[in-house]
Order: C-alpha cells, then sequence, then structure tokens
C-alpha cells in the first residue's frame, strides 16, 4: 500500500521507524543496522573487485561486457543510496531528513533495473546469434545501445509507475515473473552451434 506520510508514494526499502520506537525494539534495529554497515563493507569490495575484472579483464564480447557494467551501475547506485539511509538512521539530523526519500526513490529505481535486467542479456545473445558470422569479431557498440536505449526508459517508467502507485503491485509482480522466465528460458536455451559452426578446428589453425 502506498504510504499516506510520504506524499502518497510507496517504496521497496522503506521502513517505517516510528514503529519501531513505538514496539521499544530501537536497540535491536541499532544493532542491525551496524551489523547492514560490516556486510555493505564487503559488498563494496566485490563490487570493487568485479567492476575491474570486467573493465580489466576483457572474457567476454564487448556488448556482454557493456551490459554487465550496467548492471554494476544499478548495484552501485542502490549500495550507495542505502548506505546514505543507514548513516541518516544511526546519525539522525533533522536537516538530512529530507534525503531518505531521495535515497530511497533512487534505491528503488535501482532495484527495478536489477529485476528486469535478464532480458538485456536475451536480446544480446539472440542478436549475437544472428550476426554469428562477424559478430565475435566486431565490437558492434550500437546493439548495446540500442538494448539500453529501450530499456531504461521502459524501467524507469515502470519504478516510478510503482512508487507513485499508478499500477497495482500485483501488477508489477506477474510482468516481473513472466519478464524473467522468458528471459532465463531463452538464454537457457541460446544455440551454440552456430558459434562451433565457424570455429576453425585446432588442426586447421596450424
Amino acid at each position: 500500500m502506498c504510504s499516506e506520510n510520504i506524499a502518497h508514494v510507496r517504496f521497496m526499502t522503506f521502513i517505517n521507524t516510528s514503529f519501531i520506537e513505538a514496539e521499544n525494539l530501537e536497540n535491536v534495529f541499532n544493532v542491525l543496522l551496524k551489523v547492514e554497515v560490516a556486510l555493505l563493507a564487503l559488498s563494496w569490495i566485490e563490487f570493487l573487485y568485479t567492476f575491474y575484472l570486467l573493465i580489466f579483464i576483457r572474457a567476454m564480447h564487448f556488448n556482454l561486457t557493456f551490459l554487465f557494467i550496467n548492471y554494476g551501475g544499478q548495484y552501485f547506485g542502490s549500495m550507495l543510496s542505502r548506505c546514505i539511509i543507514v548513516y541518516v538512521q544511526l546519525y539522525p539530523d533533522k536537516n538530512l531528513e529530507y534525503i531518505i526519500p531521495l535515497a530511497n526513490y533512487v534505491r528503488t529505481v535501482c532495484l527495478f533495473i536489477a529485476m528486469y535486467i535478464l532480458p538485456i542479456f536475451m536480446v544480446e545473445r539472440c542478436l549475437a546469434s544472428f550476426f554469428v558470422k562477424n559478430y565475435e569479431k566486431s565490437r558492434k557498440i550500437w546493439v548495446s545501445l540500442m538494448i539500453l536505449s529501450i530499456f531504461h526508459p521502459l524501467v524507469f517508467a515502470s519504478a516510478i509507475a510503482y512508487i507513485q502507485c499508478w499500477i497495482p503491485v500485483l501488477f508489477h509482480v506477474i510482468s516481473f515473473f513472466i519478464v524473467n522466465i522468458i528471459g532465463f528460458i531463452r538464454v537457457s536455451a541460446a544455440p551454440k552451434k552456430p558459434f562451433m559452426k565457424f570455429r576453425k578446428p585446432h588442426s586447421e589453425r596450424k
């Protein structure tokens, strides 16, 4: 449901601190926040290492790497937003209270990007199969740019519709499952034979 206390909006990561105070759970909540700080620190290390691998160690096609970097970008935004929220909750400041709704807004949008990310890899693999003759030999950067130019507006619109309560939650849940199931099936069934077809035998490369 939409919160009446925040201009009729809803967030996926919003915590009702008034309820926590009413139930005298502040000590438990603060302990959990400190545990989360430690987990966030580990997540930052993991994120930076993964980002380093994607940038400096090219183990995949350029477009696939670019799409994974895009996925990492939403993870960065999500973690940064959560760090800001945790800081304001651990060190309350009346002058910083306006940041919490903004950080929740950004984090919710980032989570929507993560939830709908699988189909972009499906589309990229389909195009890789279509251009199999020369796809692996050229960057074809237009592929990833085209995918993201379609993907981001749709996901941003879906996230904003969720936050502003324009569409029922059930619709988002159903669309999330349908989109990702289709993406999973198509990625799992991606043809490998076309790539093998154009790969020269080891004996011919000598």
